[in-house]
């Protein structure tokens, strides 16, 4: 496998880091904060690619045996888990609003962002293909798709 040379495995994650911060700002009032760090992950990605042509036999519109071209494009991967993708990181913040009500209730209204710095932390990555026109080549790059930027939220929770 990966002709003989060491590779890292799949799920290598050498850093994985979360801080965590909650500070009573009143006897009601508690602001919070987590940072979240990961060393990215590893995938393989291929390296080049080539067509390969195969000839399929078929009948023409006249019934006779006629033989189709049909191309595929074959990646060459030549080593395993050759890309490590860049570091995943955010921070989430929230302020969270206590009161104690009758009969023992407390209600919590919570306002919080998540990935508050709008970081565009790799979901997937894929291949794009861009034609030049004055070269007549195409020519492909690797894409990076992110999911999630900044997102707000609001949270109403009643304990009885």
């Amino acid at each position: 496998m990966n002709f003989g040379k060491e590779f890292y495995p799949k799920y290598d994650r050498r850093h994985d880091l979360s801080l965590v911060g909650i500070y009573h700002l009143k006897p009601n009032v508690t602001l919070s904060a987590t940072w979240v760090y990961g060393t990215g992950n590893v995938f393989t990605i291929p390296i080049s690619t080539y067509e390969v042509y195969s000839h399929i036999p078929g009948l023409n519109q006249t019934g006779v045996n006629q033989y189709y071209n049909s191309a595929r494009e074959i990646p060459d991967y030549r080593e395993r888990n050759n890309f490590r993708a860049p570091p995943y990181h955010r921070l989430d913040v929230g302020v969270q609003f206590h009161k104690k009500l009758k009969k023992g209730h407390t209600r919590t209204w919570e306002f919080g962002v998540y990935n508050l710095y709008n970081r565009k932390n790799a979901y997937f990555y894929s291949f794009k293909s861009v034609y030049n026109t004055t070269t007549d080549q195409t020519t492909k790059s690797l894409a990076q798709y992110a999911l999630f930027g900044i997102i707000p939220s609001a949270t109403y929770s009643f304990k009885f």
